[in-house]
């Protein structure tokens, strides 16, 4: 009697219960482009742009740079634009210590591609070793942009024995200044050199007699700038020179005689907080002009960001910094809005989103792609050296 009591009572309490439905979902697809160091554990998180309300979340694999797959959403959610974010926990690199950072893309519609890490690809550039003979006393010796390894002078000897890299399809102007002269001093080392050892003599360099000026807005001076030649087809380039000395004047190189006359010339430049790259044919002056680039307004609280920005600006990166380092990019249409998700369920309980503050920003405009592309990649993608330069760049990065 007693057990028929107990099987009538749990058949009373599972008709009385009420029984949970799984909750039906629908599934939007992801595609990324992650190529920047990430660590165990991180994660790609999902959320709503216009509420910030976290959708959904995946761990990320560490053994490609790609993820293609989907998040998951209840059916009834209406979801049009996503914001993105990956979420990488702090790390030790040998004797530096990395901090956890969130890198954020804002207002994606859904199923476009995201490319979170872009970078131009550049040739790999190996050691050629050189000897320079004939070196009574020495002063400087710079190998195209790429700075010389060991370069040490033997005056006993009277010569320098230095490391320089050239690679494949990629030359560099070797400069020297020495024995008393005041001048540089060039010398073309092609790319066919590449991992040899070579032997030069003070008599094999020329004096560099065709220099060229680059022009600069009125009352700007620049400090660093980078110079190189490219074919036409942008698959052979020579790194004619660069500066990083810290002192500002009106910059100038030396345009060898060697170039075919149909080379481009890359130059790059970075004028107080500005940045720029562009394409110029040999005979063409060489103009640095900046776009109107400029943060109007900024206000931010923990739940939303809002950016006005005034000229043509194509994307926006806006950066801050507390406990954890945290980079938001988007368009500028974006940054009316940016709906700041709860992420501390993906953080370090020591890690506090509340202590963020936003210190820093970037302001690029590219001639030749909009915002959709940037998001994507495009302009940092080849084939052929210097594709972000054949946009035609420009930046202003500051402090708040």
């Amino acid at each position: 009697m007693r057990y028929l009591i107990l099987l009538l009572a749990f058949f009373f309490f599972l008709v009385t219960c009420k029984k949970e439905h799984p909750v039906n979902e629908k599934s939007y697809p992801l595609h990324i482009k992650y190529s920047r160091l990430k660590t165990p554990g991180t994660k790609l998180i999902v959320s709503d742009s216009q509420t910030g309300e976290v959708l959904d979340y995946i761990d990320l694999p560490l053994d490609t740079q790609i993820y293609i797959g989907a998040f998951n959403v209840v059916e009834s959610a209406i979801v049009d634009t996503i914001d993105l974010h990956i979420i990488s926990p702090a790390y030790d690199l040998i004797s530096i210590s990395i901090p956890t950072n969130i890198e954020t893309y804002s207002s994606v519609p859904v199923g476009s591609f995201v490319d979170f890490s872009p970078f131009e690809n550049f040739t790999k550039a190996y050691k050629t070793y050189l000897y320079i003979s004939g070196i009574d006393n020495f002063d400087t010796l710079t190998a195209g942009h790429i700075r010389p390894g060991k370069v040490v002078y033997d005056p006993n000897e009277k010569s320098i024995f230095t490391e320089v890299f050239l690679g494949p399809s990629y030359g560099c102007i070797l400069r020297v200044i020495a024995n008393n002269e005041s001048d540089f001093r060039y010398f073309y080392l092609p790319d066919s050199l590449t991992g040899d050892t070579v032997h030069l003599k003070w008599d094999d360099f020329k004096q560099e007699t065709s220099l060229r000026s680059i022009i600069l807005p009125p009352g700007l001076k620049s400090n660093v700038y980078r110079v190189d030649a490219v074919s036409p087809d942008f698959t052979k380039a020579i790194s004619v020179g660069v500066n990083n000395s810290g002192s500002s004047f009106t910059p100038s190189f030396n345009l060898p005689p060697i170039l075919p006359d149909d080379w481009l010339l890359y130059v790059k430049m970075n004028i107080q907080g500005r940045n720029c790259a562009h394409i110029y044919a040999q005979n063409e002056p060489i103009t640095i002009h900046f776009p109107e680039l400029k943060l109007e307004t900024l206000s931010a609280s923990e739940q939303q960001i809002t950016v006005l920005t005034s000229g043509d600006v194509d994307w926006i990166t806006l950066i801050g910094e507390g406990d954890f380092y945290w980079e938001i990019n988007g368009s500028t249409d974006a940054f009316k809005k940016i709906a700041i998700p709860d992420l501390s369920p993906f953080l370090d309980p020591a890690l506090k989103q509340s202590s963020i503050e936003w210190n820093q920003y970037l302001l690029k405009n590219l001639d030749l792609h909009n915002a959709e592309e940037i998001r994507a990649g495009i302009p940092y993608q080849g084939p052929g050296f210097f594709p972000l330069a054949r946009s035609g760049y420009h930046d202003i990065w500051s402090f708040r």
